[in-house]
């Protein structure tokens, strides 16, 4: 993966945005069938996936979050967060909240995709628009200064193609109502310090699902894109997950009573 043609991954960004969240060809498309048609109404929030090109091929910035936050806090993210009243759409949202918590200057990127909204963990009055963006820059990424705020610890480089290599990879069981959850998780090296942090959850979806993507390459383990939400009848909700392996494509149907 040492080597990608940008413009090649611009396209494939595109596709997806146009029809929906999709691995490379042969392990067939997704659509993005399921979210209630009221989940316009949701809180919205919006992150910068931003990727560059460096030393050792695609790139993609991570920070983690300060320890004293009251959301999320000691977690690696995506730059970004929830959407305010003068933001204009989730690319807005995704770029000021990427120049609050690290001062990236919008300048320096290039919006690429704006992919479809995936709900917020397994929270079903939240979704999360990832907004694609490329480094303008031609200078290596980790020569660009980035300075983090008091809700951020700090901020990084990951090797994208971390992201679809078993390598560093691992499960996380979660429970939740009474039901178990696997969230994929890896083990990233922040260079600047020497040390490693876990990325996981709907960060770690997002990166996987931007990993495949831009390189062409289905993830060496199964993996879910997110859930699915449908609103029943009675006020409950039906979440499925969308489990992405290299042989196939599986929906498993799950309902949880919770009430929107």
């Amino acid at each position: 993966h040492a080597y990608q043609n940008m413009d090649v991954v611009r396209e494939r960004f595109k596709r997806v945005e146009e029809f929906g969240w999709f691995l490379p060809e042969e392990y067939g498309t997704i659509s993005n069938p399921g979210l209630p048609a009221n989940y316009k109404y949701y809180k919205k929030a919006a992150v910068a996936c931003v990727i560059a090109r460096g030393r050792n091929g695609l790139q993609v910035l991570v920070t983690k979050r300060s320890n004293k936050v009251g959301t999320h806090a000691g977690e690696c993210c995506l730059p970004g967060g929830m959407q305010e009243k003068g933001d204009s759409g989730a690319v807005a949202t995704a770029l000021r909240e990427a120049h609050e918590e690290i001062q990236l200057d919008p300048s320096l990127v290039e919006v690429v995709s704006v992919l479809p909204p995936l709900l917020a963990g397994i929270s079903v009055t939240t979704t999360v628009t990832p907004v694609v963006c490329f480094l303008r820059s031609a200078t290596d990424p980790e020569d660009i200064k980035l300075i983090p705020n008091d809700e951020v610890e700090s901020v990084f480089w990951v090797p994208l193609s971390l992201f679809v290599e078993s390598q560093h990879h691992d499960t996380i069981r979660c429970n939740w109502r009474g039901r178990e959850f696997l969230h994929n998780s890896f083990e990233a090296l922040e260079r600047a310090s020497g040390r490693t942090h876990l990325v996981w959850g709907l960060t770690a979806i997002i990166c996987i699902a931007a990993s495949a993507i831009a390189l062409n390459t289905a993830p060496a383990f199964p993996f879910t894109v997110g859930f699915i939400c449908e609103v029943q009848k009675d006020g409950s909700v039906v979440l499925r997950e969308l489990a992405l392996t290299s042989k196939h494509i599986e929906q498993n149907s799950i309902t949880l009573k919770a009430k929107l």
